[in-house]
Parts: C-alpha cells; structure tokens; sequence
C-alpha cells in the first residue's frame, strides 16, 4: 500500500511519518526530516504534590489499583485505591462529569512535562526543483522520492529501520548540497570520527499556560540529548564547515540516522553532557 504526492509538503500535516516505536520522523520531501525521540520531555526528576494536602501523588505506576514509586507501595497508596473504586462506582452508575470531577481532585497530580523536538534534518540542492514525486510505503516503511534538478535525475530514499533511518541518495550526474540541522534546542553541530551530529538540551520546566516565564533553562537540569548521521557511503567530494557539510559533484550518499537521550528514567538525573551522549550515541552504530 503506498501514499503519493507530486509536490513536497508545506506544513507538518501533508508530511509523511516513519517510526520505529522510539523514533519519529516526518519527511516533508526534498530532503527535510522533522525528528523526534520518545523520551525527550520538559521537566527533571520530581515527586508530585496532588493539591489535596492528604494525598501524595508521585510520579510512578499504577498497579493492582495501587500507587507505586520506586517499586514500593506510597504512603498514599490506600487513599488512591479508596478514590479510585469512588470512581469507578460513579462510572457504573452513569454519573460521568461527577466521576471526572472527583477524579481530578484526587486522582491527578500536578502538571507534568512536555514533549519536546528534536528539530530538522535538511539537504538544501543548489539548483532549482523540475518535476517532483514522493510516495509512503506502508508495508515496507520507507519514502520515496524522485525530483529533476536541472537536467539530473534524483532519488532519495529514506527507510526506518530497528536501529536508526537509512537515507540513500543518488543521482544521474553530480550534483552539489548541503547537509545541516536546525532547531530551538539544538545548542551546536560538528563533524566528529566520520559523525555529523547536532546537541541540544531540553528545558526544565515547560508551561502549557501564557505566562511570563513559560520556559526555563537551568544550569545542570534538563534532558540532554544528541542525534546525527553516519556517514556510510559517498561518491563525491565533502568539505566539513562550522555548522553544515557541503557535498561537491555528488552522485551517491548513504547515511545512517540516529538519536540518542541521556533519559534514565523518572526519578534519575538525566545525562546532559555532550561528550558523554557522544560516547552513547557511537554505541548505537
């Protein structure tokens, strides 16, 4: 089963999505890739008050209609199971908003953090766009795309795999581009034992609300975390620049794509360090 499009898409609703449970991206054609890795959010290690004061809600599991935290029972485990089966009895007797109303004062706990991007892969073509093709593959998990730039033919093809996304470009004749990422996150890029890779930090506090300081930064806190490309394959001539690599007289690329989160879990202090997610992410490979 395939999807297809004769344009590349202007927006994040005419992309097209590959994933592999842990990445996301979505391809926008023309080699742009928004990317995304399941375990960057706001926020740092915290026990969550409820603001009822008789009731502690930390960040753990629910199970067998208990409260966990840290593989034990919380303090506030036998006051959740008495609220929890309050609202289950309200449910059953079809009285929804009161349950939802009852659920929120003593069931929810505060606001949690948000999922944050990673931000774009892009290769940016010297010459002009002609004709233009791009196509999903369902069952096969990759995108296809195939342009004229000038008078050469171009395909670029892009496949999710368990362990990272293969890119694979070619071209009838060479052709030249660039190679860089871009995003709010990301703090620096560089060119590193065959590695192009970009290094960002997420914030430790990210509000849903309107307010003055909606985000914050703070030294030491935050989900750090580091993604590139492996260069596998070239048929052309690279030359490595500040925050991008160029490609001369190209007929043939392939990169591996991966991303890598210094996330240990809800209750840890994340890795935020650049050299120490660069180890991580060689590892990958």
């Amino acid at each position: 089963m395939r999807i297809y499009f004769t344009k590349p898409a202007k927006n994040f609703n005419e992309a097209l999505p590959l994933g592999n449970g842990r990445l996301g991206v979505m391809v926008y054609g023309l080699g742009v890739y928004g990317l995304n890795e399941s375990t960057l959010y706001s926020g740092k290690p915290l026990i969550d008050e409820n603001p009822n004061d008789e009731m502690l809600m930390p960040m753990g599991f629910i199970k067998d209609g208990l409260y966990a935290y840290r593989g034990k029972e919380s303090r506030c485990g036998k006051l959740f199971k008495e609220k929890l089966a309050e609202v289950k009895k309200l449910i059953l007797e079809e009285k929804y908003s009161l349950a939802n109303t009852f659920a929120n004062e003593w069931l929810q706990g505060g606001f949690s953090g948000s999922f944050m991007p990673f931000g774009l892969l892009r290769f940016d073509f010297v010459e002009s766009v002609g004709d233009y093709y791009r196509e999903l593959d369902l069952l096969k998990f990759a995108h296809k795309e195939h342009f004229m730039l000038g008078e050469n033919a171009v395909s670029l093809v892009s496949i999710m795999g368990e362990n990272g996304l293969e890119l694979e470009l070619s071209a009838s004749k060479g052709i030249d581009f660039s190679l860089s990422f871009e995003g709010e996150l990301l703090a620096t890029s560089f060119y590193k034992e065959g590695y192009f890779v970009a290094y960002g930090k997420c914030p430790s506090y990210a509000s849903p609300y309107r307010e003055e300081e909606a985000i914050i930064f703070e030294e030491g806190e935050g989900i750090g975390f580091l993604g590139g490309v492996k260069i596998q394959q070239i048929n052309g001539d690279l030359e490595i620049k500040s925050v991008a690599l160029s490609f001369k007289n190209t007929t043939a690329l392939k990169l591996t794509l991966n991303i890598v989160s210094g996330f240990l879990g809800f209750d840890t202090k994340p890795i935020s360090d650049g050299r120490s997610l660069f180890n991580l992410f060689k590892k990958n490979f």
